[in-house]
């Protein structure tokens, strides 16, 4: 039910956007769209791979990536903006709360089931490095911890994300 519920979302979220879009005077196809992350995600093999890492590393860097869009969404005034981007975000909430909440469960009682979300990682961190480039390796955000927390990470992995960005950011500010 909780897969069915993000299917659900998903595409609510694909109508919010095309509402905003053609409220603004585009249409469908006025903007490349990279579907990178579907690709890398369809070729992992199992589903508690593709849970780690759509869910726990897209969708958990979507969170972090969307506060800083609620942000300057609304120190401009978008405030149709605002208001996708804050739905959006409880959603994606929910979607990793439910991937940390499953894959804890399943290598509790399956211990082999980590060595097959580590491949997964691993593998998608290769592809997602090939196709950014060294943009890969920066951001301008960081981590939501509030929100991470409310979507399940324990303190010691919010840790982990927070290092990992910081070294991020250092990056893009050339320290």
């Amino acid at each position: 039910m909780s897969i069915a519920r993000q299917c659900c979302d998903e595409a609510r979220h694909v109508g919010m956007f095309r509402r905003l879009v053609e409220k603004r005077g585009k249409q469908v196809g006025s903007y490349p769209v990279m579907n990178f992350q579907y690709r890398i995600v369809c070729r992992i093999p199992s589903l508690e791979g593709r849970l780690a890492v759509q869910n726990k590393t897209f969708e958990a860097g979507g969170i972090d990536a969307v506060a800083l869009a609620i942000t300057e969404a609304e120190q401009i005034g978008d405030f149709d903006l605002v208001d996708l981007f804050e739905f959006q975000e409880a959603d994606e909430i929910t979607h990793v709360r439910f991937a940390n909440e499953y894959l804890r469960k399943v290598i509790r009682d399956h211990p082999r089931v980590a060595m097959e979300v580590a491949r997964a990682l691993t593998t998608a961190m290769a592809a997602f490095a090939e196709v950014m480039g060294e943009a890969a390796t920066k951001v301008r955000y960081d981590v939501s911890s509030e929100a991470r927390l409310e979507a399940g990470f324990l303190p010691e992995e919010l840790k982990v994300a927070s290092d990992v960005m910081s070294k991020k950011k250092t990056t893009v500010a050339g320290v």
